[in-house]
């Protein structure tokens, strides 16, 4: 028994230590930051902390192998055995208890705005419609109101007009524009620039299937469809693949299928999701499944005779394309797909919330306004 801890022990600690010691820059983007990027700045202190804490764990590991097998080795097999065993029962009870726990949570949304979401049977929440709430934000009132269609209007009276020339923005938190005026937030101020209406689709926490869903729905009832942009948090990864609402699963074929809620007994997948580490294996599985919707979202767009254009918010310094984090995986997710990216600086977030602020959305509004005038015939 000595043996066997001795082993355990010192094998686990030099494990760790080998760990720690192979973690680069590049594994840390591909498997943590990346999955977990929603509007995080490009910061590697937790890389070096996740270093320093497996470094020190898997030191202290083996310093404590010796006495720890000692000790051992004046206890008998069984009384080892029953109190490995007692531990394993416990950690067992921990995982399902766990996993109930992450599964009754809500919608992941801001609890001043969570009375503007209803639930869907298909989209699995959406916003209400004719819906209005005032909440102070960074010290102004923000209202925040939604038309019969579900777009975000100044009032719930406010109608887009089917029949004139509109641009139509699906996306989530930051495409709605959460935390500021309507006239403040980047779709708004495109659709200005551009002397067309804007159809503001954006709903909180949406994964890229529910953003198509919504393009779906809304889409057919304009007669002209000037062009449909659809934004990218590279943090929607993780979303893409939630089983846990109705969702769309890629096939074997390469097409797109409409799931249903699959049954948590047994299953570990919010435990899982909500882990600081995405898998290789996740990350190829949803890379292909958004690249798929993302073609779709552009399929869709061109059937109407409208344009396409993907948007992509990075927080850091203006910088070249290359240059960023997060532009291997837009790369290979993209393709040839119209793709603008705007960096914004990490101080531009609205108070007390952390979305863009108005200036990053002025920002993102010039950079999309001028891609969709390069698109035009």
């Amino acid at each position: 028994s000595a043996f066997v801890v001795f082993a355990i022990l010192g094998g686990a600690g030099l494990a760790l230590v080998i760990v720690a010691s192979r973690l680069d820059q590049r594994w840390y983007e591909r498997h943590v930051w990346q999955p977990l990027n929603i509007l995080m700045a490009d910061d590697f202190h937790s890389l070096r902390r996740l270093r320093a804490v497996l470094r020190v764990t898997g030191i202290v590991l083996l310093c404590a192998s010796p006495p720890l097998a000692w000790l051992a080795g004046r206890v008998s097999p069984w009384n080892l055995l029953a109190g490995a065993g007692r531990i394993a029962v416990a950690l067992l009870l921990v995982l399902p208890a766990s996993e109930v726990m992450l599964r009754a949570r809500t919608v992941p949304s801001r609890p001043s705005w969570a009375e503007l979401l209803e639930p869907d049977p298909r989209l699995g929440w959406t916003t209400r419609r004719s819906a209005q709430l005032s909440r102070e934000v960074g010290g102004r009132e923000i209202t925040m109101a939604f038309n019969a269609e579900g777009a975000r209007a100044l009032d719930v009276q406010q109608r887009s007009d089917p029949a004139k020339p509109a641009i139509l923005f699906a996306g989530e938190s930051v495409v709605m524009g959460q935390g500021l005026r309507l006239e403040e937030t980047w779709p708004a101020l495109v659709a200005a620039r551009l002397g067309v209406q804007a159809v503001n689709l954006g709903v909180v926490a949406y994964s890229t299937d529910q953003m198509l869903g919504r393009i779906e729905e809304v889409l057919p009832r304009y007669a002209q469809p000037v062009a449909v942009v659809a934004d990218f948090l590279p943090g929607q990864l993780l979303r893409n693949i939630d089983d846990d609402r109705p969702h769309l699963a890629l096939q074997d074929d390469g097409t797109l299928a409409a799931r249903t809620v699959s049954p948590p007994v047994l299953r570990l997948s919010r435990l899982v999701d909500s882990l600081p580490y995405t898998s290789e294996r996740t990350m190829r599985r949803s890379i292909l499944l958004t690249s798929a919707l993302l073609r779709e979202i552009a399929r869709v767009t061109l059937l109407r005779g409208a344009r396409p254009l993907f948007f992509v918010p990075s927080v850091g310094p203006k910088r070249a394309f290359e240059e960023r984090g997060e532009a291997a995986l837009l790369q290979e997710i993209f393709a040839e797909l119209p793709l603008v990216v705007v960096d914004f600086d990490d101080r531009m977030r609205v108070p007390g919330d952390g979305h863009p602020d108005a200036r990053a959305n002025a920002l993102f509004a010039d950079a999309v306004a001028s891609a969709l005038l390069r698109q035009s015939p």
